[in-house]
Parts: structure tokens; C-alpha cells; sequence
């Protein structure tokens, strides 16, 4: 008896060993990516910009950009946390093939051409910013990118502090929600928002 102990003792570090090395299973639909990858990874930050199929689906060309990309502003995970190479195939074998929903599922249709992402900002959103912020932060999305956070927290308040100052032109409940859910969805170049959805 105590020969067998030892022996399946023996055994638990290989099973574990070789469970490790197994290579993630492909050509699953959302539910596997979640479960494999945007949940383990990403929802911890991201939340439910990323929870649903619907939500994810806009974001693909910034998601693949972004898990590929190796400056430390843009990447994710960001540094510190990243996917294993098993992690970053999977996600982008499953945005090569169209990013289905369910497992050998057709992928969705594109959606309607029209502004998204910052060019969407910049068209109906920021015109209100640029008297003051012309040619500053606004004039790039590297540069806008960079003040995601503070855009968000000054938007928001309604102290000397907030954007834009309660003596200049005030931003819409939709101009603002706009803005807002960009910021949420991580401040996507392109996606994310739809010109649509205004």
C-alpha cells in the first residue's frame, strides 16, 4: 500500500507538468475566449467593456493592436501582466476567423461605415473643447489618449475644476455620455463607438 502511495505521488507533479503544456483548444466561439482568456486577463480591469460578445465586438482591430503592440502606453495587458503565448494565439486566431459567437459559428456582419472612435470625437465632441484646447492634447489621439483620465474626472464635476468651465459652452448629456463611454471602453482609435449610436 505504501509502495502505491508513493508511486501515484510520483505521478501528481507529471499530470500537473503535462497539463500546463497542453496547448489552449482553437476554433471556439466567445464563450471560450471569455472563459480562456478576457476573463482571466482582462475583466479584472476592464469590466464590462469587455463582459459581452456585443461589447467586445466593436473593439476587435483595438483588442488585436494592442495585445501585439510592444510600447508600454498602449499594450495590453499592460507591463507586468501579459498573456502567454498560448493566451495571445488563441485571441487572435479567433479575430482571424471573424470573431464568432458560438464554436464554427459565421461571423457577424460588419456594421454600417460611418465615424467611430476618436475621428467620432473629433467630429462631434471636440469642436466644443478646441476654443480653449486647439492645437493641444486634442490635436492627436496619442495625445488624447494620454489625458483619457483627467478628460473623464473634469467632464464629470461640477466645481471651478470641471470641462468645459461653466462660462464656455456646455457639452450635451449625449455629447458627454459619448465622451464617457469611450474613456470606459479604454479610448479606442477606432470602434468602439459608432457614429449610429448618437
Amino acid at each position: 500500500m505504501k509502495a502505491l502511495k508513493f508511486f501515484l505521488l510520483l505521478l501528481l507533479p507529471a499530470c500537473a507538468y503535462k497539463v500546463e503544456k497542453e496547448p489552449l483548444p482553437t476554433g471556439g466561439g466567445f464563450t471560450e475566449i471569455r472563459a480562456l482568456v478576457l476573463g482571466p486577463k482582462c475583466l479584472r480591469c476592464h469590466g464590462e467593456a469587455l463582459a459581452t460578445y456585443a461589447a467586445v465586438l466593436p473593439l476587435l482591430d483595438e483588442i488585436a493592436a494592442r495585445i501585439q503592440s510592444s510600447d508600454p502606453n498602449l499594450m495590453m495587458p499592460p507591463p507586468g501582466s501579459s498573456l502567454s503565448a498560448a493566451e495571445r494565439t488563441l485571441l487572435l486566431d479567433w479575430i482571424a476567423r471573424g470573431a464568432p459567437e458560438g464554436p464554427g459559428g459565421v461571423a457577424p456582419a460588419p456594421p454600417p461605415p460611418g465615424l467611430s472612435g476618436f475621428a467620432l470625437l473629433q467630429a462631434k465632441v471636440f469642436p466644443k473643447c478646441s476654443r480653449c484646447h486647439g492645437g493641444g492634447w486634442l490635436s492627436s489621439y496619442e495625445s488624447t489618449f494620454g489625458q483619457k483620465d483627467e478628460i473623464a474626472r473634469r467632464v464629470q464635476l461640477t466645481d471651478f475644476e470641471q470641462m468645459p468651465p461653466a462660462n464656455r459652452p456646455q457639452l450635451s448629456e449625449e455629447e458627454k455620455q459619448l465622451l464617457l463611454t469611450w474613456i470606459a471602453l479604454g479610448a479606442p482609435r477606432e470602434g468602439g463607438i459608432q457614429e449610429r449610436e448618437l
